[in-house]
């Protein structure tokens, strides 16, 4: 039974974990990966340079906010998120064995329909992914 509440309590605090890396201010940087897309390459560059926020109370992308958020979190393995955002570890600089925290956002009960509505992260790397592209994000500077 202790080793059964270790595992659940190791789970649960590094899902916690990663939920306070990809909490903040970002910068929409650098388009890392993309697939099969509706946006040609100019519409999607648009977004570079963009301010996302992400707390425990809101979501917000430029001036336009959700204050009725939810995140959903799921842990992938390459597997899962090739299958999921079309991308490889490598195509993302992840390392090999490591685990992504898939977030969805849903605002008002329905998938948020803006830009950072999907986020992926691993170890110290931050990124959305948005119709066919992956986007690096920067940490804003305060």
């Amino acid at each position: 039974m202790k080793i059964v509440l270790f595992v659940f309590v190791t789970l649960l605090s590094s899902s916690i974990a990663y939920a306070k890396d990809y909490f903040g201010e970002w910068i929409v940087g650098t388009i890392v990966h993309s697939h099969i897309s509706n946006l040609s390459l100019d519409e999607a560059k648009r977004f570079l340079g963009q301010d996302l926020s992400y707390n425990k109370s809101e979501v917000s992308f430029g001036s336009v906010a959700c204050k009725n958020v939810f995140f959903n979190e799921t842990l992938f393995n390459e597997r899962e998120l090739h299958n999921y955002h079309k991308a490889f570890f490598s195509d993302l600089d992840i390392k090999n064995g490591s685990t992504v925290l898939n977030v969805e956002i849903t605002c008002n009960g329905t998938t948020w329909p803006k830009f950072g509505a999907f986020v992926i992260h691993a170890d110290s790397k931050t990124f959305v992914s948005y119709s066919g592209y992956i986007y690096a994000l920067k940490r804003k500077s305060t």
